[in-house]
């Protein structure tokens, strides 16, 4: 076609990353000023995560993915103002997705505490803010995947055809309970709402075998391994990618806690069968965001 953009094909060929954030001062507050920075702060040197602010991080952001050869970024939004006070507006989720189309997938973050108001927020985002799909984090808010707070925002995904990611794993956060960040309590969800797409985070671990297993029984459960990928028991994902599950896991690099050619690179030592690795690094993604 005349006058197409060079970077046409790589953005229809290249890496779909399914979970960022930018390192702006919205972000990094929660890292830095919320009541878990001090929990971030050491469970991040314990994994060797450095944070560092960047003159102009959203330059800096688009210049690291295309660096990586990553095309799109799926850009998660986070509500945690009922437990922690922090929260990223989803006006500013979808404004940055705005400004780079084609480049950002935008999800809302939702906070179920805040119940008729967490489904209001999700019915907006969806249908005025024309987000992609919504984004909870029970852990954080005390309560497991399967909760019923939880159940009117699932309803409003199934509803209305989009995803949602659900953030599982024990995270760095000794004050939770970690059943709270098993995934067994999303195989409950997903029994009880077949037509709902989930996405668990962080490849459940230390649940990894678990994790699988739910993803390999449910036709509509995924699974990213952001940030735990090579954690003690979690090479597991890596033979049921080769096997099993090759359709259901997905690229993610957990930016910024984790820099995209980092991430890229970490990947590519993984002994991932090609196959294996062209689902997990594109095709999966591309699929459930419907962006072939």
């Amino acid at each position: 076609m005349a006058g197409r953009d060079h970077r046409d094909e790589k953005i229809v060929n290249g890496i779909v990353d399914f979970r960022t954030r930018l390192r702006t001062e919205e972000y990094l507050s929660l890292y830095t000023s919320s009541s878990l920075s001090n929990q971030y702060s050491r469970q991040f040197e314990r994994m060797g995560v450095e944070l560092s602010e960047t003159a102009d991080p959203e330059a800096a952001f688009f210049r690291e993915m295309d660096e990586a050869g990553i095309s799109v970024a799926v850009y998660v939004g986070r509500d945690l103002e009922s437990t922690t006070g922090w929260k990223v507006s989803n006006d500013y989720v979808a404004d940055l997705v705005k400004r780079h189309p084609g480049r950002l997938v935008g999800f809302a973050g939702i906070d179920p505490r805040k119940r008729t108001d967490a489904v209001r927020e999700a019915r907006r985002a969806i249908a005025e803010l024309r987000l992609s799909g919504l984004a909870v984090d029970p852990f954080r808010a005390g309560i497991p995947p399967d909760d019923r707070l939880l159940y009117p925002v699932y309803e409003v995904c199934a509803e209305l055809a989009v995803p949602i990611i659900i953030t599982i794993g024990p995270l760095p956060s000794p004050a939770m309970y970690m059943e709270l960040g098993s995934p067994l309590a999303v195989d409950r969800v997903a029994t009880d709402l077949p037509e709902l797409t989930i996405v668990c985070s962080h490849g459940g671990w230390p649940f990894t075998n678990e994790m699988i297993a739910i993803a390999w029984r449910h036709e509509r459960v995924y699974f990213e391994t952001s940030l735990y990928e090579t954690m003690p028991g979690a090479g597991a994902w890596v033979e049921a990618a080769n096997t099993i599950l090759a359709s259901k896991i997905l690229f993610a690099s957990g930016y910024p806690a984790r820099r995209f050619a980092d991430a890229v690179r970490l990947y590519e030592r993984l002994p991932l069968a090609e196959h294996a690795r062209a689902r997990v690094m594109r095709e999966n993604a591309r699929t459930l965001l419907g962006l072939h």
